[in-house]
Parts: C-alpha cells; structure tokens; sequence
C-alpha cells in the first residue's frame, strides 16, 4: 500500500535533522556530564565528622601516592577514597564548601573524616582552628584496578603497638609491622597489616579491633 502521508520538503527536512542533531548532541553531552557519586558502601563515618590539615613538616615530602606535598594545593588525605578522587568538603556549621583531589592517606584518629591541606583549610576558614566540622561529597571516582586493603591501628605506644603485633601474628600471609614514631612523635606508633584483596574482610578484621577499644581503621592500598 502507499504511503499516502505527506513528506517534508528537502529544506523542511534538512531542518528537522539539524534539529535532530541538535538535541542529540545534548543529550549526549547531558550523558557525559560527571555526576555526584557516592560509593554506596562508603559508610557515613567516612563521609561526616571532622576535617583536620596539615603542613609544615610534611610540605615537600612524599605522600602516600608518591606525590610532593604541597601545602598551598588543594589536596587532601583520607583513608579509603581512591587516589585522584575528587571531593568537595563543605563545613556543616558555615556553609562553606572547597574542591580537593584525594592523594594521600589519613588521618588515623577517632571522628576525623578528612586530613587536608593548609591551602583547603584556609578557603574554608579553619586555618585557625585547626579542625571544623564537614561533610563530604564525593564527585569524581577513577577506576583502581589495584585496589588492595591494610588496617591501620594508630595511637599507640611503642610498648601496646608491639604487643598487639604479637597477638596478630597468627596469619602468615599478613604480617603486621609495627611503625615508630607515628605523625613524628616516637611517643607513638602504628601497627599495620596490609595485604588484604577484600574491603569486607580488613572491615570485618578492623570491626573486631575496634570492639576490643583499638583505635583500628582501614586503608585503600595498592598491590
């Protein structure tokens, strides 16, 4: 049968396709638009609470990723976003807000959620005060094939780092080590054991730790 609906014209269908074109390259562009992502297992501890920074004696050294700390950069440590993540940091009781790329690892204390540079302090107005409370949004996270896991317990003296090392040393594939003078104070010191491939598993072992009053955290690594 024919099809007896009328057709537009070359010029009137020429414009419907520019139109066409046009609505799809903005749908497209819609589409490869970065979003807000949250992980959805990132719990809301690892989201809220504290924000702390850090500077001198750590401006110039290496960080966790290898990179040279630069103080005045807006970059930030946290214990299990990716490296190179992108974070806006907002303080809950101004409104506040800054962007910050995660390149290295911290903080290991109780309520801190984010460690971040003088330069992120200073735009959100705690250079002073040295801590403010945040919340976290997270809004780029690349891909990290290598993900592994450690759990850190932090805090300790010399003395309660070696034992608990001892009572820990009954799997052989995850040796802990003890490291000294944690944030350069030898007051204190670390122990870690690295090498788990499953987040669920160092949370299960740091949960346990954490109900025996060990301030115990875990760690995104790489293999």
């Amino acid at each position: 049968m024919d099809d007896l609906r009328p057709r537009p014209a070359g010029r009137e269908r020429r414009a419907a396709l520019a139109l066409l074109s046009i609505l799809l390259l903005s749908f497209l562009g819609g589409c490869a638009t970065r979003h807000e992502v949250t992980p959805s297992r990132l719990p809301q501890d690892e989201l809220a609470g504290l924000a702390s920074w850090y500077g001198d004696p750590y401006h110039g050294r290496r960080t966790a990723s290898g990179e040279v700390y630069d103080m005045d950069a807006m970059t930030a440590a946290h214990r299990t976003l990716p490296f190179n993540a992108h974070v806006r940091v907002q303080r809950t009781d101004t409104g506040r807000q800054v962007r910050v790329r995660i390149n290295d690892r911290g903080p290991y204390v109780d309520g801190r959620v984010i460690d971040l540079s003088r330069g992120a302090a200073r735009a959100l107005g705690m250079e002073r005060l040295g801590l403010a409370p945040v919340r976290l949004t997270v809004l780029e996270v690349p891909e990290d094939p290598r993900a592994n896991w450690a759990i850190v317990v932090g805090g300790l003296t010399p003395e309660q780092a070696n034992r608990l090392a001892d009572r820990l040393k009954g799997d052989p594939r995850r040796p802990p080590r003890v490291v000294a003078g944690w944030n350069g104070d030898a007051r204190y010191a670390q122990v870690w054991m690295r090498g788990y491939p499953r987040e669920e598993d160092a949370r299960q072992v740091a949960n346990r730790l954490r109900e025996e009053g060990y301030p115990a955290f875990i760690v995104r690594t790489r293999m």
